[in-house]
């Protein structure tokens, strides 16, 4: 999913993680990060990811956002990105 969401010239960075969810207990989602002076739509990367994936590899979300979080070398931290998003697919 993220090879398929990076092929959009627009998009900077991607991680995929999985979020809790009430229906399915886990949801995937992604988490995009545009490229400076570009525009991209949650709407634009999930046709991208349904032309380019099996309906069931979709994400049931897209999030942007300005950055990733990482560690000092780099590495994005997608335990973190899971405990801030975790309330994404609940109501008000």
């Amino acid at each position: 999913m993220e090879e398929a969401i990076y092929r959009d010239r627009r998009v900077e960075e991607v991680a995929v993680i999985g979020v809790n969810h009430p229906k399915w207990v886990e949801a995937v989602t992604a988490v995009v990060v545009p490229k400076k002076g570009e525009t991209i739509t949650e709407e634009e990367i999930m046709d991208l990811c349904r032309r380019e994936l099996s309906a069931f590899k979709v994400p049931k979300k897209v999030l942007l956002v300005d950055a990733l979080p990482k560690t000092p070398t780099g590495k994005i931290l997608k335990r973190d990105m899971r405990r801030a998003y975790q309330g994404v697919f609940q109501g008000p």
